[in-house]
């Protein structure tokens, strides 16, 4: 899930301005909380109800004034903001068939070391080996390169992972 939103969000800059990217992911309450109430997490009622339409109102007036709308980076955006919804609750399910009161700072807590062990490791393979320029070139448009092109876009640059490694 992680690195699907990384893609369309990351694929998304491509077509729309990143002031008009973050308008959309303000979005991101709505989504996790409709996820929420069709996987059983949470309940809908009246005051919910409105609340994410504050919200979903208060995204479509933001975004009412760009100017230059490509839709293909608007689909890309959504895509990003649907899958981190997703991994947020796949995370709370996670949580709560564990037995465990977490709330998702407490999560990230525990889930962060692990992400940044699993970026270390995979650092370490792709840049010290000399593959760097053969992986991250995008030679064509295909979802591979986007991929790794995205991953090292967001991964710790060698300069921080040399010392740690030595």
């Amino acid at each position: 899930m992680f690195a699907m939103t990384l893609w369309l969000g990351n694929t998304a800059y491509l077509y729309i301005s990143v002031a008009f990217a973050q308008m959309l992911k303000a979005i991101m309450p709505v989504a996790v909380f409709v996820l929420g109430v069709a996987a059983g997490l949470e309940i809908m009622n009246c005051r919910m109800l409105l609340v994410m339409s504050v919200i979903s109102f208060g995204v479509l007036v933001a975004s009412y004034g760009e100017i230059d709308i490509n839709w293909v980076g608007v689909v890309y955006q959504m895509g990003g903001v649907v899958g981190e919804a997703l991994r947020l609750i796949f995370m709370e399910i996670l949580v709560k068939r564990k037995g465990l009161k977490l709330n998702p700072i407490s999560v990230m807590y525990y889930v962060s070391p692990c992400r940044y062990t699993d970026s270390v490791v995979k650092e370490y393979i792709f840049c010290s080996v000399g593959a760097e320029r053969t992986l991250f070139t995008p030679t064509n448009h295909d979802m591979t390169n986007q991929l790794l092109l995205t991953y090292k876009i967001h991964s710790p640059t060698p300069e921080y992972i040399t010392p740690l490694l030595e």
